[in-house]
């Protein structure tokens, strides 16, 4: 069974929609469907391991198919900084 499979497998066992597993990971439905038909292969590790979180998966469960250790080094995404104009003022906002 390819990474697609069992991604998609363990999706649905968890009766979760595309939209429901894009919206708790952080990303967009489209990239979920594009890793189930196999057109794309995740790269991001910190979004990979989300999606085991998510759908209940022990660790590697989905890193290890695509070749990446089961331990795999997961770092925090660092936060955006916003910047806010108002009038002629500009704050900054981490996201």
């Amino acid at each position: 069974m390819n990474f697609g499979e069992k991604f998609r497998e363990a999706r649905q066992a968890m009766k979760m929609s595309q939209i429901e597993l894009a919206e708790r990971i952080g990303c967009h439905r489209n990239t979920i469907s594009l890793w189930e038909h196999g057109t794309v292969a995740p790269v991001d590790i910190p979004l990979v391991a989300a999606a085991e979180r998510a759908l209940e998966q022990p660790q590697g469960a989905f890193l290890i198919p695509l070749g990446y250790p089961a331990t795999a080094q997961v770092r925090h995404r660092p936060a955006r900084v916003v910047t806010v104009a108002q009038g002629h003022e500009a704050s900054t906002v981490s996201v």
